[in-house]
């Protein structure tokens, strides 16, 4: 009797032992592979475990990418508070379940290049998702993320813009080999006064990439990005609004979609900005002009498509280049109509407009070939 009473004294005392020691263990662990990833640098203010309801809490967790080139981008992420519970039977079955919630994240993005050009890497073979979650154990993930925040910074142009109260749900996203239902992804944000919301289907055990996504952004104020129109489209925006719709779908790495910028309200000419050559106040005149030709008559907006191609096996194929490029396409197409469709929309006979659409057309060519820069 003593023996058995003696074994239960150890084993409780062992157990309570662990408990206590679990989270300093868990913390070394953390602090230690966030340390081991080259240019990090990451630290974990304090870990609760609770083995009884299966659930924990990371608190205070800061994380800094730092390159050693001074023309790199530095990302800092800060998330106040991470909860999170498991399926404790599913951990004996050798199997994970886990729902994580995030708290205020916030992450900042400074980039510091020199310039807007993306190096174009080759592609190693097929995108896809499916081989880097077969060598896990199994896993199914249900993610929240409550009051976040994003601020991205370009020093080079300045630009310094932030999402913010951003929620975002990712369900069901599993390996599981008989996993037939698709992850559903839902994001929303504000920009200023501005909305944002996407909703996306992916099914990431497919062996090359599946997924559809639609997404909207509503009354967004475009003077917060007139440094990157000034510099992409040559143009200054005294006043204007855009929203956005679009909608893309990947199918055994075939990328297929389009996005519609609708401009409204829109005022190209800041008496405000003294500082502008006359050329370029003169492109600013003519280039309102074309616009106010091809407003919508009824409403007062501009709108367009921008179609999205793209092979994601094809070894040229580069996806931030090409993401870069399609919205600043999207922008500056949008501002800029063509020639020939703006003398369209007038009375002018067929000869006048001909001569009138040379005669611009080598304006533009001559203010740097917008076109040609936005292609590049």
């Amino acid at each position: 009797m003593d023996g058995t009473l003696l074994a239960v004294i150890i084993s409780v005392s062992l157990l309570i032992l662990m408990l206590l020691t679990l989270p300093f263990i868990a913390k070394a662990i953390i602090k230690a592979k966030l340390h081991k990833i080259e240019n990090y640098d990451g630290v974990v203010d304090d870990i609760k475990l609770n083995i009884f309801s299966s659930n924990f809490t990371l608190i205070g967790l800061d994380f800094s990418l730092r390159p050693q080139a001074k023309d790199q981008t530095i990302t800092e992420i800060h998330i106040p508070c991470i909860y999170g519970s498991y399926n404790l039977g599913s951990l004996l079955r050798k199997k994970m379940e886990i729902r994580i919630t995030l708290s205020a994240p916030t992450l900042i993005i400074q980039d510091n290049s020199s310039s807007d050009a993306t190096e174009v890497s080759s592609n190693s073979g097929e995108i896809n998702i499916h081989d880097h979650l077969v060598n896990f154990i199994p896993f199914k993930i249900n993610i929240e993320i409550e009051n976040g925040t994003v601020r991205y910074q370009k020093t080079s142009i300045p630009f310094d813009i932030s999402l913010n109260n951003i929620t975002v749900s990712i369900a069901e996203f599993s390996n599981y080999a008989n996993q037939s239902e698709p992850c559903e992804i839902k994001a929303s944000a504000f920009l200023d006064q501005g909305t944002i919301a996407l909703a996306c289907k992916l099914h990431p055990m497919e062996f090359k990439l599946s997924c559809h996504a639609i997404f909207e952004v509503k009354t967004i104020d475009l003077t917060a990005f007139n440094q990157a129109i000034k510099k992409y489209g040559k143009l200054d925006l005294n006043s204007g609004q855009m929203d956005l719709f679009g909608q893309l779908s990947v199918h055994d790495n075939l990328i297929h979609g389009h996005i519609n910028p609708v401009l409204y309200n829109l005022d190209f000419i800041s008496v405000q900005d003294k500082t502008d050559t006359l050329m370029n106040k003169v492109w600013e005149r003519i280039v309102a002009g074309g616009v106010h030709l091809l407003l919508n008559k009824r409403d007062g907006k501009l709108a367009t498509t921008v179609p999205i191609d793209g092979d994601l096996d094809d070894p040229a194929f580069n996806v931030k280049a090409a993401i870069s490029g399609l919205f600043r396409n999207a922008f500056v197409k949008a501002l800029t109509p063509t020639w020939d469709d703006v003398f369209i929309e007038t009375p002018l006979s067929r000869g006048v407009r001909k001569v009138a659409g040379k005669i611009l057309n080598t304006f533009s060519r001559n203010n740097k070939n917008l076109r040609n820069e936005v292609s590049e």
